[in-house]
């Protein structure tokens, strides 16, 4: 009797490892779809002077913006590599003090720097299934992100400078993000991370173009969530 349940067992277990491999192995090798949500980002900062002065201390004011993507995905075994363009609207802003003082009978001159940034990217993503079931599933996956500025549509706001300031952004930047994807049917939910690679600033005049001592090196660091549907 003991062995008989024994080999029921073994057969049904057996027969859903089959239907698991089936279920790999019908799944088509090449799928698309759509996806869209929100971010947010925040300035890395690599150098930092307003009118000579060094600034160390300051506050990340975290804007919401969001994201919309199509993409292309290449399935083999438990791995995959996805391209996928995407438009973007990514806003940051700043805010400090333009005396950079401790002393507490100083008093602080505060300024914002506000980021609207339009940008059109290419994710070029690898990632592995760690749970590849026929209905849900989970992945990771990570790779490099090449973003054009449209600067004709993107605005940066020095505000409270004693001399309007005008900054020309870098038209290319990369970065590189990682993530976590869970799928459900046909339907899924990414968390990714950008970190900023290259710095988006090339320079900073007044307005009338002389020259300025003002220095923003920057990098964006964008943090992603989205949902969408493969078909």
């Amino acid at each position: 009797m003991c062995f008989a349940v024994s080999m029921a067992v073994c057969a049904g277990g057996d027969t859903l490892r089959v239907r698991q491999r089936q279920s790999r192995e019908v799944r088509p090798q090449v799928s698309y779809g759509v996806k869209g949500g929100f971010n947010s980002s925040m300035f890395i900062i690599d150098e930092f002077k307003v009118n000579g002065t060094s600034i160390k201390e300051m506050q990340n004011n975290y804007k919401v913006g969001f994201n919309l993507a199509l993409f292309t995905r290449i399935n083999w075994g438990r791995h995959l590599l996805q391209l996928s363009p995407e438009f973007s609207v990514i806003k940051s802003e700043i805010t400090f003090d333009k005396k950079a003082s401790q002393h507490p009978d100083v008093v602080p001159d505060y300024a914002t720097i506000s980021t609207n940034l339009k940008t059109f990217n290419l994710h070029a993503v690898y990632g592995y299934s760690v749970i590849d079931e026929a209905s849900y599933g989970l992945a990771v996956f990570g790779g490099p992100v090449i973003k054009y500025i449209w600067r004709d549509k993107s605005h940066i706001s020095y505000i409270n400078f004693s001399d309007t300031m005008v900054e020309t952004i870098k038209p290319v930047c990369v970065n590189f993000e990682v993530g976590v994807s869970v799928k459900i049917s046909y339907l899924f939910f990414d968390i990714s991370y950008e970190v900023g690679l290259t710095n988006v600033s090339k320079a900073i005049v007044e307005q009338n173009g002389a020259s300025s001592e003002t220095v923003l090196d920057r990098r964006n660091n964008v943090l992603s969530f989205s949902f969408g549907c493969s078909f």
